[in-house]
């Protein structure tokens, strides 16, 4: 059993010399959305993948995950400033005027799709990802101003919000007085730690309308214990903070910022499963029992089969549900098939790969568990699988 059997092999060209054709590639990608052949990115996206993978491969590798996870995971400043000055990730999907590199949601999920691979552990998701998809909704000079301070990798940013499960409850904890000040809870944010511009959705209590506002004051932030080591989540209590309102949005605006941070989740978990399943092909290679390689047994081969199938169907389906993203069109239904496939699938390679090591899989020096907490965490937010086939279901029955 060869890996290549399993997966296509990544270029092993040296990162620093594709670093410089960045420009290029991103350039040519820019319109092409997923290639004509199918849901396969074009060559030029392919490069710039390559470019993304060789970037955290040297500069996040997992022995600088580990110690950063040793050390309470405080930001890389250097690495998250270079993600931004080299690849311009943090603004991927920010137009060009407002310090964006201007591509979209299928350039955003390769980025995602990388990140999950190499165990990224910055606040990539809550910054890049919430924080900056709710001011690209928002519009405006002022979302404008602060778009580019967060796509320069200058600004960490944190979305304050009451619910990590449905976007039918935002607005139940947080709420804004008539004189501008916030009050309420939000339970979970994720790189709260590490931000340095705050954003909440919040109902604005004179008009009982949500909005999205900016915290002038920094909010009081306390640390929760996670199971996923590499994405920590604070509790944040808002007492009288000072705010000042970018928009309003409505229902379908909210429904919309969950679609997409949805499917950049799936990308992530997808990236996971791909290096997941990878490890754990390389494994069977060399572990010898009963006086065979264990990866000569039919039965471990079909459990790898069986995994690369639902992760080959779930990368499909991110793909397209970025497509659709992409072309602005409507995309619940692709985004509740793409997350809830995307976290089956990569629960299927956790598994797999904890019980195909044996006891190997859940010690502490082995680094299978972090992949693992970080896929269960993914799993669950912005609504477990079954939470997305009930949206897929209400979808699908409001369109027939």
């Amino acid at each position: 059993m060869e890996l290549s059997d399993f997966r296509d092999p990544t270029s092993a060209a040296p990162w620093a010399a594709r670093a410089q054709t960045t420009a290029s590639c991103c350039g040519a990608a820019r319109s092409s959305g997923v290639s004509e052949t199918g849901f396969a990115f074009s060559a030029e996206q392919n490069q710039f993948r390559d470019m993304v993978s060789g970037f955290f491969a040297a500069r996040s590798p997992m022995g600088r995950v580990r110690e950063l996870i040793g050390l309470g995971l405080p930001l890389d400043r250097d690495t998250w400033q270079a993600l931004a000055r080299e690849l311009g990730a943090q603004g991927i999907h920010v137009p060009e005027r407002a310090g964006g590199s201007g591509f979209g949601a299928v350039e955003l999920g390769i980025v995602m799709e990388e990140m999950g691979r190499h165990l990224y552990p910055g606040p990539f998701l809550s910054s890049a990802v919430m924080t900056t998809s709710a001011l690209l909704a928002a519009g405006g000079d002022a979302a404008e101003g602060a778009l580019v301070a967060l796509s320069s990798g200058d600004r960490v940013g944190a979305l304050l919000i009451d619910t990590l499960d449905d976007p039918a409850l935002l607005g139940t904890g947080l709420s804004v007085s008539d004189t501008g000040r916030l009050e309420g809870t939000a339970p979970l944010v994720p790189g709260a730690a590490n931000a340095d511009l705050w954003l909440a959705i919040a109902r604005d209590q004179p008009s009982g309308r949500l909005g999205l506002f900016q915290l002038n004051d920094a909010p009081a932030c306390q640390p929760l214990g996670s199971l996923d080591l590499t994405r920590p989540l604070s509790r944040v209590v808002c007492a009288g903070l000072s705010c000042v309102r970018l928009a309003h949005i409505d229902t379908a605006t909210c429904e919309r910022l969950w679609d997409e941070w949805n499917v950049a989740l799936a990308h992530e978990l997808v990236g996971a499963a791909e290096a997941l399943l990878a490890g754990t092909i390389e494994y069977l290679k060399v572990r010898v029992q009963f006086g065979r390689v264990i990866g000569s047994f039919q039965a471990l081969k079909h459990r790898c089969a069986d995994v690369l199938m639902e992760v080959e169907l779930a990368k499909a389906l991110a793909r397209e549900a970025a497509r659709t993203i992409a072309a602005g069109l409507p995309a619940r239904g692709a985004a509740a098939m793409a997350k809830s496939q995307a976290a089956d699938a990569a629960m299927h390679a956790a598994r797999a790969a904890i019980q195909l090591r044996g006891g190997l899989g859940f010690t502490w020096e082995n680094d299978t568990h972090l992949w693992f907490r970080r896929i269960k965490s993914g799993e669950m937010l912005f609504g477990s699988p079954a939470q997305q086939r009930e949206w897929l279901v209400a979808h699908l029955e409001a369109t027939a």
